[in-house]
């Protein structure tokens, strides 16, 4: 999360996890909440880093407080080309294999398998 004042630039709230196999880093210097994680969700990530402060449970690790930012990791990278549907939908595979299509007009997600 790139933003270096806003509170919540990292919030996960309700019954949300997410799990990934690599860091998060929160540039955020808000000093109460930089990064939250509230309700019964988990956050189980390899490595959690925040540059102000961060509060919840079930984060994984435990995040680290007060480091210094990072650099935007894509910030020499050239912006990609807008897709030819303009972003409106999209194709997906979940991690049991099935396949599906998200169109943002519509807001409808249909399940092919």
């Amino acid at each position: 999360m790139l933003n270096e004042t806003e509170p919540d630039a990292f919030k996960t709230n309700g019954t949300i996890s997410l799990q990934s196999n690599c860091g998060v880093m929160v540039n955020s210097n808000a000093p109460s909440y930089a990064a939250r994680n509230t309700g019964s969700g988990c956050v189980s990530v390899t490595w959690f880093g925040v540059t102000g402060g961060w509060d919840g449970n079930c984060i994984t690790p435990t995040p680290k407080s007060g480091l210094t930012r990072v650099l935007d990791p894509l910030a020499t990278m050239p912006q990609p080309s807008e897709p030819s549907n303009n972003g409106n939908s999209w194709n997906w595979t979940d991690r049991d294999g099935k396949i599906g299509r998200h169109s943002r007009q519509a807001n409808t997600t249909t399940r092919y398998r």
